[in-house]
């Protein structure tokens, strides 16, 4: 992403901590810290997604549920990599690597990251879960049981 938008990126490991280090040569370079990587947001899908699975064991379609497990880890992990991406853009622009810091251990992107998460579930819950969706219909369901 950094070579589409120009620049002439850089890529390696710190020999000192072994976290990755990604930037522009004639720009800004990051350290990835494990704290700033939002690597937990995915941790927290994965959670979310075995809180599902094992609360609806018989009331979800266990293959399309697979489906929207990978494809939502694929996006979420995506998303990361526009995220490290944009933070050094506006840090190279700006010519200030403190504001990708600051920026990077905010908790805003974790709260978009959980956001974005439980928008993958509910929007596609329709097409994964077998039970009634709306309270209507199970009002219906009870009533003709």
């Amino acid at each position: 992403m950094l070579q589409i938008a120009g620049y002439n990126d850089i890529h390696g490991i710190s020999s000192r901590t072994g976290n990755p280090i990604i930037g522009a040569v004639d720009g800004i370079r990051l350290e990835v810290t494990p704290n700033c990587s939002e690597m937990e947001s995915l941790a927290a899908f994965i959670l979310v997604s075995g809180v599902l699975l094992f609360a609806g064991w018989h009331l979800i379609y266990r293959l399309r549920f697979c489906v929207v497990v990978l494809a939502g880890l694929t996006l979420l992990y995506c998303l990361s990599a526009f995220r490290l991406f944009f933070l050094i853009d506006i840090a190279s622009r700006l010519d200030d690597s403190g504001i990708a810091v600051r920026l990077a251990h905010s908790r805003i992107s974790q709260v978009l990251f959980l956001a974005a998460s439980l928008l993958i579930w509910f929007g596609t819950r329709r097409w994964w879960y077998r039970g009634s969706h709306l309270p209507a219909e199970a009002a219906l369901q009870t009533n003709e049981n």
